[in-house]
């Protein structure tokens, strides 16, 4: 076969995707992750956010308690593809923040180093803060925790609003800046 032959396979996962997504039909989160995946291959800045978001969904699954290194690996790639997603995109930075936020949380329960999740979580940080981001920033951890909550991911939920409501973390943040 020619490497031509590869672009309705391609063009035929692509299609499955979008026909994915859109069923009448309730998806399993896994339906929805390897969707976002595909579609985020053609259109990163785009579904980056949105596969982030089912990423750090099916992350927090009760399966993955006993597998903390699978975990990690949905939560890195969660961070990735928000990190790649469009700047205007709204959740993007709170996407970015909660993965950070829970990798870091497995790391710790793991005794693993930390300091690269910190470093990229102090970048992140700084540049929200700079930026003068910190209500947007809530407004998406708020979206964030309400959308978890609703899929009754109650744990994932309680993190995200800790995080967004901790008042001190803004405050050290600021004075680190």
């Amino acid at each position: 076969m020619t490497v031509g032959a590869r672009e309705p396979a391609d063009n035929d996962r692509v299609l499955w995707a979008r026909v994915t997504l859109l069923a009448t039909r309730r998806l399993t989160d896994y339906e929805k992750v390897k969707a976002f995946r595909i579609l985020n291959q053609v259109r990163p800045r785009w579904n980056g956010a949105r596969l982030a978001r089912e990423l750090i969904k099916f992350g927090h699954q009760e399966v993955y308690d006993k597998l903390p290194d699978d975990r990690l690996a949905l939560l890195e790639e969660a961070y990735l593809a928000a990190k790649g997603a469009d700047e205007t995109e709204p959740e993007r930075v709170a996407l970015m923040l909660a993965a950070l936020d829970a990798r870091l949380t497995v790391l710790q329960e793991l005794g693993r180093p930390t300091e690269a999740v910190r470093a990229d979580l102090t970048t992140l940080v700084r540049t929200t803060v700079a930026a003068r981001e910190r209500e947007r920033v809530r407004l998406g951890l708020t979206t964030l925790a309400d959308w978890l909550d609703d899929e009754r991911r109650s744990r994932a939920a309680a993190s995200v609003q800790r995080l967004r409501d901790d008042d001190s973390l803004w405050d050290r943040l600021d004075l680190a800046a």
